[in-house]
């Protein structure tokens, strides 16, 4: 998940494996090889700790999303539905459960590396724990011979924590033409669009 609304970026869906139902989705754009990733989706993984407890909503809808939205160009949802959605090589932080069971979690993707959040329990957040405060804990996965990824996902974890957790509450957009020279400050964000240039900030 990135930006959302008038300021968000188009999203493009890249089938993974042979079979259908598991997909990585990044920005509009940018080159992925789905076989790399399905790959790398198949390799072991090694999970760690970020120390800090969060609600579903705070991940996937809320306030983690968006701070990783604007820190990293890499940010990818994973989707797994149908057959593929109870399969291991899911690693299922949101799950819609049902006949028509449907898997999702964010992270990080790398030329080499794929790192995605998971709980600290077997069981995967249930939509109808939006919005039930369940503070669970939070881990990073990682897929690939490297940690740079892991390790920076997980400082961003720590950095939006201790900023406070900043959500979509008290966040303003100015909107300037895109021609114009505008230099965000060290707390403002510059996201370029094809018309206009949005600033964003906190109050």
């Amino acid at each position: 998940m990135t930006l959302r609304g008038a300021f968000a970026k188009p999203q493009a869906a890249i089938p993974l494996g042979p079979e259908p139902g598991l997909s990585v989705s990044v920005d509009d754009g940018v080159k992925v090889d789905g076989d790399a990733v399905y790959g790398l989706l198949s390799q072991p993984s090694r999970d760690r700790s970020t120390g800090i407890h969060a609600t579903p909503g705070d991940v996937v809808f809320g306030g983690l999303a968006l701070w990783l939205s604007l820190r990293e160009s890499g940010l990818c949802g994973i989707h797994a539905e149908g057959h593929s959605a109870g399969r291991a090589i899911e690693p299922c932080l949101l799950e819609y459960p049902g006949e028509g069971r449907r898997c999702w979690t964010i992270g990080l993707l790398g030329d080499e590396d794929l790192c995605v959040f998971v709980r600290s329990t077997n069981q995967a957040f249930s939509s109808e724990e939006l919005d039930v405060p369940q503070n669970l804990e939070l881990l990073v996965r990682n897929f690939g011979p490297q940690s740079e990824l892991g390790d920076r996902l997980v400082q961003q974890v720590i950095a939006w924590d201790g900023a406070g957790r900043p959500a979509s509450e008290g966040l303003r957009i100015r909107v300037y033409p895109n021609d114009a020279s505008y230099v965000p400050s060290a707390n403002e964000f510059l996201v370029r669009k094809r018309w206009t240039q949005l600033v964003l900030d906190w109050e």
